[in-house]
């Protein structure tokens, strides 16, 4: 787990350096952390994920992050659309 969340880290790092990595909406956050709300892998009482360490919520939270992906594949990448480009 410590392994899979500091990978987590260096990704995010990564791609913010290289101007790739940016947060997403709110609302697309928000329907990341319900989907990991009722995975079997998060720990209840810490608010963590087994299968890669990170939070649901604050800087640590790969549901915040545009690059990351879930490591057991229920939500991928985020992709901003055309219209938000726009702004």
């Amino acid at each position: 787990m410590a392994r899979s969340l500091a990978s987590s880290v260096v990704q995010v790092a990564t791609s913010t350096v290289t101007g790739r990595g940016f947060r997403v909406p709110d609302s697309v956050q928000a329907e990341r952390i319900e989907v990991c709300k009722t995975c079997p892998s998060k720990m209840y009482r810490s608010g963590r994920c087994l299968a890669c360490g990170c939070f649901l919520s604050g800087v640590l939270a790969k549901t915040a992050w545009s690059g990351l992906s879930c490591n057991k594949g229920h939500w991928g990448p985020y992709v901003k659309k055309e219209e938000e480009n726009e702004i």
